[in-house]
């Protein structure tokens, strides 16, 4: 007597549940992928942001060496009100005031709990012709660092 085998049933579907499982797999990682790169994406734009903020206040700075020269950009308060030298002539000091208000504006509009501040001396606070910008952010994600971008300049 002789048996015939039957072919196997169910063994194309447990093929296509394997396929299914790895090709998931992949999937997640690409996807992982994605997250880091649009993170990492987000973070060189604040940098990028950060340096051309320094660059404008530097620019700015350039602009008015009569300001630079008589110390209005040294000890500026964060919020100080300014006169709007857009339209209206302004003296050196108003225009130094106007300048680091308008810096401080676009760093809070630019980056995430943005802060700016400037001192005259590098590397370090103090005296000398070279002023020292930092800029101050946090990055979007939960629990990030403050992150930092500190550069010296001599108007």
């Amino acid at each position: 007597m002789r048996f015939a085998m039957k072919p196997a049933a169910g063994f194309t579907l447990l093929e296509v549940l394997v396929t299914l499982l790895i090709l998931s797999i992949g999937l997640l990682g690409l996807a992982g992928l994605q997250i880091t790169g649009l993170r990492s994406s987000q973070n060189s734009y604040y940098r990028l942001q950060a340096t051309l903020l320094a660059q404008d206040l530097s620019e700015r700075m350039r602009a008015n060496k009569a300001g630079v020269s008589l110390g209005a950009y040294d000890a500026a308060p964060d919020g100080a009100s300014a006169a709007d030298c857009t339209s209206a002539v302004c003296s050196p000091e108003q225009m130094a005031a106007y300048d680091l208000a308008q810096w401080r504006a676009d760093i809070a509009k630019q980056l995430t709990a943005g802060s700016g501040e400037i001192c005259r001396g590098a590397p370090s606070c103090g005296t000398g012709p070279a002023f020292t910008v930092t800029i101050r952010w946090y990055e979007k994600r939960a629990g990030a660092q403050p992150r930092e971008f500190t550069t010296s300049f001599q108007p």
